[in-house]
């Protein structure tokens, strides 16, 4: 626990940690058998970039003293940092295994979904409703660290938030899908009602939340396709039968696997059975069948390939197209760059400035996402 900087209490459950210092356990119980080849799968799809660091410590010490280790992981930044060699996999065969020295992300892109990067983020669609335009409106909202949080959402915009661990993007929408309250501050739906309640409400009203913990906040995993697709449905809202019919959630999951491609042979197939792409999909579903008008995306693409990635991209450009409010996070800097038509960066839960157009590239975002400032250089823009 001491080599990955993971400080507990060792008595605590395993329930009461957060995911990832869950992980970390994980680390820490196959580190203690000493192992001659160890296969790490997604390591650090929960952990946070010091949580990160320390593990790569810790991997290239193991390294040296003669451990082989497979890699499996999204994250191409991290790959590069960590790996000797690059074995890319598509559709079940072996693209191309190569030294990293030898490759570029690019190329690594191109390779696992078989096109350019630059064609990884599609471009805006055309707005496809003539119906008013719909707004969120966030005004001097508080609570636990977030303090005077401000601002607007129009739909069909698609509206980045980004932030360290801690800043208060969780905080923020898990206010706004009412899982976490509110000290003070007003908020305004496009029907025209304030913070709803809780979860159930928030369904009822057309909010939906997209989890970054789907496998525990996002769906029941020993449950099927068709079972999950129809649980916000039969659940929460309060028209047709309140009892589960399998014939209407049959068609329902159905209508979801073709939309979203979700690649999986039948409907009945257990949500555990699916890869991370396609159960993320299965979480999107079944909020898509009650036509959500406010959706909240948090790191919708943790633990994805690239591949399943673009088809949500695709996905949050066609919402926004269909007229409604897309607030998205992510840990990636790249897809609020690619995706987004502004940024909002939280610093130490004070809202620290939005940036759009050509500011939303790495270097303010990273400025602005670690010292809670705008670069000069940006500011000065903005003025002008």
């Amino acid at each position: 626990m001491g080599q990955l900087g993971l400080h507990v209490d060792v008595h605590a459950p395993i329930s009461a940690l957060s995911i990832g210092e869950q992980q970390l356990v994980e680390l820490c119980r196959v580190l203690l058998e000493e192992p001659r080849l160890l296969i790490l799968d997604e390591p650090n799809s929960a952990l946070n970039e010091r949580e990160t660091k320390r593990l790569f410590e810790v991997l290239r010490r193991l390294r040296s003293g003669g451990i082989t280790m497979l890699y499996v992981s999204h994250r191409l930044e991290e790959v590069f940092a960590i790996a000797d060699r690059v074995t890319i996999t598509r559709n079940g065969h072996d693209v191309l295994t190569k030294s990293t020295s030898d490759l570029t992300i690019s190329e690594v892109i191109e390779g696992m979904i078989g096109t350019q990067a630059r064609e990884l983020f599609p471009p805006p669609l055309p707005n496809q409703t003539t119906a008013t335009l719909a707004r969120l409106n966030v005004s001097g909202l508080s609570g636990q660290e977030l303090a005077g949080i401000s601002f607007g959402v129009t739909s069909g915009e698609v509206v980045g938030l980004a932030g360290l661990e801690g800043s208060g993007v969780s905080t923020l929408l898990g206010m706004l899908f009412g899982t976490q309250k509110a000290k003070s501050g007003e908020v305004r739906y496009p029907d025209m009602k304030g913070l709803p309640r809780n979860p159930t409400e928030a369904a009822r009203r057309g909010i939906c939340l997209v989890p970054a913990d789907r496998r525990h906040q996002g769906l029941m995993l020993d449950k099927s396709i068709l079972f999950n697709i129809s649980n916000v449905v039969v659940g929460a809202l309060n028209t047709g039968s309140p009892w589960f019919g399998h014939r209407s959630a049959q068609t329902r999951a159905q209508r979801q696997i073709d939309k979203l491609r979700i690649k999986t042979k039948s409907s009945n197939t257990l949500a555990n059975q699916l890869s991370g792409g396609n159960q993320q999909k299965v979480v999107v579903g079944k909020w898509l069948e009650i036509a959500p008008n406010v959706i909240l995306l948090e790191d919708p693409t943790r633990g994805v390939d690239v591949g399943a990635k673009r088809e949500i991209y695709e996905l949050i450009r066609q919402m926004s197209a269909d007229g409604r409010i897309v607030l998205f996070s992510s840990t990636e800097l790249t897809e609020l760059i690619g995706l987004c038509d502004r940024v909002m960066v939280l610093y130490r839960g004070r809202l620290a400035g939005t940036v759009s157009g050509a500011d939303i590239e790495n270097r303010i975002l990273l400025h602005l996402i670690n010292t809670g400032e705008m670069p000069a250089l940006a500011a000065k823009s903005r003025a002008v």
